[in-house]
């Protein structure tokens, strides 16, 4: 009877260990489809930036240079 004991002791430990096991690869596998996403989003972000950077450089480019206004003379009293 000692060594039922001990080879039910050693499968329940065994089953442990593998729910376990399998518990750090599910995690790992969601932490890694997070990082994934994280890196999608900042490379879609970052193109966004210098879409609009390079859209706002091509627009100072565009512009006329700015001549100033005349001024109307004040009349005198």
């Amino acid at each position: 009877m000692a060594d039922d004991s001990k080879g039910a002791k050693r499968d329940r430990a065994e089953s442990r260990f593998k729910k376990a096991q399998t518990t750090d690869q599910e995690a790992k596998g969601l932490i890694e489809a997070e990082r994934a996403a994280v890196r999608k989003k900042t490379e879609r972000l970052k193109n966004l930036r210098l879409a609009q950077e390079a859209d706002a450089g091509k627009a100072e480019i565009d512009k006329k240079p700015a001549v100033p206004k005349k001024r109307k003379p004040k009349p005198r009293a």
